[in-house]
C-alpha cells in the first residue's frame, strides 16, 4: 500500500516496461532523467502542489503532452533536453505561472510554434539548440523570452523586428543573416484575420525604449517608409488597426494612421527626424510638408549643443531632423573638434538656421523633443555608421 502523502508516476520504458516511480506529495523536485522512458502521462502532477522543478533529461520521449504543466502553479523548471520529440506545443508553457526555464534541446524538433509566448512575462530561458530545425520566427519572443537557437538555423522575424536591437540571445552572425519578412509576404502566407492580432500584440509588447524603432520598421515593412516617424505610444497605431481588409486596404489605413499622428507631432513641435519634405510629397501626408519644413528648422533652432574643453557634444543635434541630415552629410560622429563644430554651424547658417552652443564645465546633454526611444534609435545608426567606416 502507498503510504500516505506519496505519489506514484508510472512510465513505459523503451523495453515495454510498465515502471513506478515514487515522490512524496510535498516535494518541490522531481527527476526521472535516464530512464528509457518512452512514455509518461502527466496528468498526476495536480497530485504536487508544490512542484517547481521537473526533470525528464536523457530519456526516449517521442512525444509528450504538457497541458498538465499549465496547472503548476510554481513550476519554475521543465527539463526535456536529450529526447526524441518531433513536435512541442508550447501553449501550456505559456500558460504555467511561474515558469521560466524550459529545455527542449538535443531532440528531433523540425518545427516550433513561439507564438503562444508572445504575451508571456514569466519565461527567461528556451533553449532549442542541437534540434533539426527548418527554421524559427522569433517575432513573438523578440523582445520577451531568452530563446536560445542554434547558429546554423535559419531564423525570420517580422519586418516590424528590422529596426530594434537584436535580442542579446541571437548572436551576431545569426541576425546578419536573419530575414525580415514584408508584409505583402506574410499577407498572402496568413491573411489580415490572422496577421491583424499578430501586429497588435507586438505593437502593445514592446518596450517603451524599442518603440520608435519599431513603428518605423513596420511601416517600412509596409511599404510606407517615408512616413514611418511617428515618435510616440504604438498604442495609438494598434487601437486603430482595421478588423477587416485587404493588403491594399490595411496598408491605405496605416497610412492614414500616421499622418493623423504626424500631423498631431508636428504641431506640439516635433520631433521631425527622417521626415524628408521632398519624400513626403508623394504621400497622403504632402500637405504637411509647409509646417514639416517650419519644425524642422525651429527644432535645430532650440537645440542646444555643449562645448567642454574643444569638444562638441553633437547627440542633441543628431535627435532632429535636419541635424541628422547636416550631420550624417558632413560626416560628422556623435562628437566633434571645434573644426567639425564650425562646419555644421555654417552649414546650418546656409539653411538659415542657428544653431546655439554654450561652454560648461559638466556636460548633461538635453533634447529638445526626440524620446529616448527615438535616440536609442539614432544614435544605434550613427554608431553603425562609425563601424561601417572603419571596416
Amino acid at each position: 500500500m502507498t503510504p500516505k502523502g506519496n505519489v506514484t508516476i508510472e512510465y513505459r520504458t523503451t523495453r515495454g516496461e510498465l515502471k513506478q516511480a515514487e515522490f512524496d506529495s510535498g516535494t518541490d523536485t522531481i527527476k526521472l532523467s535516464l530512464k528509457e522512458m518512452t512514455k509518461i502521462d502527466l496528468s498526476i502532477l495536480s497530485e504536487f502542489p508544490n512542484l517547481e522543478v521537473l526533470n525528464l533529461h536523457f530519456n526516449h520521449l517521442p512525444r509528450i503532452d504538457l497541458s498538465p504543466i499549465a496547472d503548476c502553479e510554481k513550476l519554475r523548471a521543465l527539463y526535456l533536453s536529450q529526447n526524441r520529440l518531433r513536435t512541442i506545443d508550447l501553449s501550456p508553457i505559456a500558460a504555467a505561472p511561474s515558469l521560466e526555464i524550459v529545455r527542449l534541446d538535443s531532440n528531433r524538433i523540425s518545427s516550433v510554434d513561439l507564438y503562444p509566448l508572445a504575451d508571456n512575462d514569466t519565461l527567461k530561458s528556451l533553449n532549442l539548440t542541437d534540434n533539426p530545425l527548418e527554421t524559427v520566427d522569433i517575432s513573438p519572443v523578440y523582445f520577451t523570452a531568452n530563446v536560445t537557437i542554434s547558429e546554423k538555423t535559419p531564423v525570420i522575424a517580422d519586418y516590424m523586428f528590422k529596426y530594434p536591437r537584436c535580442p542579446r540571445n541571437i548572436s551576431d552572425v545569426v541576425h546578419r543573416r536573419m530575414y525580415f519578412r514584408p508584409y505583402n509576404e506574410l499577407f498572402e502566407e496568413m491573411g489580415w484575420k490572422e496577421l491583424h492580432p499578430r501586429i497588435e500584440t507586438f505593437l502593445r509588447n514592446t518596450p517603451r525604449n524599442e518603440r520608435f524603432a519599431t513603428q518605423r520598421s513596420l511601416y517600412e515593412g509596409f511599404k510606407l517608409g517615408a512616413i514611418g516617424c511617428y515618435d510616440g505610444p504604438l498604442s495609438k497605431i494598434a487601437d486603430a488597426l482595421p478588423e477587416y481588409g485587404s493588403y491594399d486596404s490595411v496598408r491605405d489605413e496605416l497610412e492614414a494612421i500616421m499622418v493623423l499622428l504626424l500631423e498631431e507631432q508636428l504641431d506640439n513641435g516635433g520631433p521631425t527626424t527622417f521626415l524628408d519634405p521632398e519624400a513626403l510629397k508623394d504621400t497622403a501626408a504632402a500637405h504637411l510638408v509647409p509646417k514639416l519644413e517650419e519644425v524642422r528648422k525651429s527644432e535645430v533652432e532650440n537645440t542646444v549643443i555643449l562645448i567642454k574643453k574643444g569638444k562638441a557634444y553633437m547627440r542633441p543635434l543628431w535627435a532632429t531632423g535636419l541635424g541628422f541630415e547636416t550631420l550624417n552629410k558632413l560626416n560628422i560622429g556623435l562628437e566633434t573638434d571645434m573644426a567639425g563644430l564650425q562646419a555644421v554651424r555654417g552649414y546650418l547658417r546656409s539653411e538659415g538656421v542657428q544653431l546655439q552652443v554654450e561652454e560648461v564645465d559638466y556636460v548633461r546633454q538635453k533634447y529638445y523633443k526626440a524620446s529616448p526611444s527615438l535616440r536609442r534609435h539614432v544614435f544605434d545608426m550613427v554608431l553603425e555608421y562609425a563601424k561601417r567606416r572603419k571596416r
